[in-house]
């Protein structure tokens, strides 16, 4: 095996080893205008109408989870505007706008 052969062999197999799982992770950041971003949009604005329609079901019963979901509404409305400014977001925080697990501490029990 000649030596360049050689060396494109070791820098292929030191690739596969070191650098791959370094290739396929994942960004922790979406950045505007891409396709991810288009993506996370539309998830955003779907959890934005889910969240707005879950604070109005629940205004005239309790205020407590009327306001949990307009909160979380206005949570997905600012990643939503960076995204439109031009600005990336990072995946814990829509993971966290999108995590509505709390609600259930502020639901009345009958």
């Amino acid at each position: 095996m000649n030596s360049l052969a050689y060396i494109l062999s070791v820098a292929g197999v030191s690739l596969l080893l070191f650098g791959a799982p370094a290739l396929a992770e994942e960004s922790t950041t979406i950045e505007p205008n891409t396709p991810e971003a288009s993506e996370a949009l539309t998830e955003l604005r779907g959890a934005r109408a889910e969240d707005l329609g879950n604070a109005r079901s629940w205004s005239a019963e309790d205020n407590s989870v009327d306001h949990f979901y307009k909160e979380k509404a206005r949570e997905v409305d600012r990643l939503i505007q960076q995204l439109k400014e031009g600005q990336p977001i990072s995946r814990a925080d829509i993971k966290e706008a999108l995590n509505n697990h709390q609600a259930g501490d502020y639901a009345p029990t009958y």
